[in-house]
């Protein structure tokens, strides 16, 4: 049994690999990054418990930031999961509804704090990040369904 659990957490961690790899070689490419990983972080919070969420989490700021350095992207990569799984466990309404007011206003959330300048000035590339997104986090979130997992 632990074995099986072992098995589906390290199903977990290659996919928040992938889109860590993938966020970041877009980033490079494009010179901005779209947040898959947090999409796909967003989409976790369905399907693990708190603590596996805690952990994916936290395997997900050291993939994307390494370095002893904090700052308020990594805080808040960090602080909106969490606050979606605490949302997502009080909230019982239709899970396509969840899963895709979640994902919206997460971004809109990320977006706010950082700067809330870019979603007025580069409207276009905020929609396209939200647009991108849902598909990133519909396609994660079926991904997930595809392959068994549940809590």
């Amino acid at each position: 049994m632990k074995f099986f659990i072992f098995k589906k957490n390290i199903i977990l961690f290659l996919i928040l690999l992938f889109f860590t790899i993938l966020q970041i070689k877009i980033g490079l490419f494009w010179g901005y990054s779209i947040n898959f990983v947090l999409y796909f972080l967003i989409v976790s919070c369905f399907f693990v418990s708190y603590l596996e969420l805690l952990f994916l989490n936290l395997i997900a700021i050291l993939l994307i930031n390494w370095k002893p350095s904090l700052n308020l992207e990594i805080i808040l990569l960090f602080l909106i999961p969490q606050i979606f799984y605490l949302f997502l466990k009080l909230n019982k309404i239709n899970l396509f509804l969840n899963l895709f007011f979640s994902l919206i206003v997460s971004n809109l959330l990320f977006y706010i704090f950082i700067n809330y300048k870019i979603i007025f000035i580069n409207l276009n590339y905020f929609l396209y990040d939200t647009l991108i997104g849902l598909f990133i986090g519909f396609f994660s979130f079926y991904l997930l369904k595809f392959l068994n997992y549940e809590r």
